[in-house]
């Protein structure tokens, strides 16, 4: 009788595969993905007129090297103890192996032993008439913990999130949403020649300074804040809106529909910069 991998025919240790697992997490259960094998069977001819002839067979860990229990089945059928018999009515076996879910991650050391059968070789070696059992093969099986695919994925996730926050809040905000620098800055009000307003205004990380009439500005949300920079309302007697953003190096850039101005190109922050109509003067200094 000859056996034969369906991987490594002849050879006389051999990594017949891997044992995969992962543990549990959140709602998804722990899985094993067990090892399969098929072993082949060739039979002599004195073999097959015989349909009594048997082979039977034990999967023996190696206690040396603290190599765990395996579970054993052939064709579907769990083995009791690792042991299983073979005929010459079986051309081939499917061998499937797994390892009790603690099993620590690495590669375990089992012998396929011949214990008893009324053949007088198996493989190259002869079997005793004592019928002393007989090592056939040695099985390297790896056993791999793998990481549970919904935490997998979790983590993924977070270290996309991770790496787009960096990205946003170090290159691109301040690409998009410059932010002034210079400290604070007073604005004073004027209606004709009266002071309706004097207001000492924090510019710094300011995304903009909006100056409007209107008592119930729009509120800024929380992460619009957060991911745009702030909005600093000021609010007074005046009509429509004065918006002020960065314009790049100590300059200001100033929308202000239906005011004039000075100077109108580039208005320092350093300086006095003035807003007018016919009826209100901003000062910026």
């Amino acid at each position: 009788m000859t056996l034969q991998s369906c991987k490594e025919d002849g050879m006389p240790k051999q990594n017949i595969g891997t044992i995969e697992y992962y543990p549990s997490f959140l709602w998804v259960d722990e899985k094993t993905t067990p090892l399969e094998k098929t072993l082949t069977t060739e039979y002599s001819q004195d073999a097959h007129q015989d349909p009594a002839s048997y082979a039977d067979f034990a999967v023996i860990p190696d206690r040396e090297a603290n190599t765990p229990d395996l579970t054993l089945y052939v064709n579907g059928r769990e083995c009791e103890n690792g042991r299983f018999r073979l005929t010459p009515a079986e051309d081939s076996v499917n061998i499937t192996i797994s390892l009790p879910p603690g099993t620590e991650q690495g590669s375990y050391t089992y012998t396929l032993q011949l214990y008893d059968t009324d053949l007088n070789r198996v493989n190259n070696s002869v079997v005793s008439e004592e019928g002393d059992a007989v090592d056939i093969e040695y099985w390297i099986v790896e056993y791999d913990r793998m990481m549970n695919p919904l935490k997998r994925w979790l983590l993924i996730i977070l270290l996309c999130i991770f790496s787009f926050l960096l990205l946003w809040f170090s290159v691109f905000r301040p690409i998009f949403f410059p932010h002034f620098s210079y400290p604070a800055k007073t604005i004073s009000i004027k209606q004709g020649l009266v002071t309706i307003a004097a207001i000492h205004v924090n510019f710094k990380g300011a995304k903009e300074i909006i100056i409007t009439g209107d008592s119930k500005p729009e509120h800024q949300s929380v992460l619009n804040r957060l991911f745009t920079g702030r909005t600093e309302y000021v609010t007074t007697n005046i009509q429509g809106s004065v918006i002020i953003k960065p314009g790049g190096k100590r300059r200001m850039f100033i929308i202000a529909i239906g005011y004039n101005v000075t100077p109108s190109i580039d208005p320092p922050m350093i300086g006095v910069v003035t807003i007018k109509n016919t009826t209100t003067t901003i000062t910026i200094r």
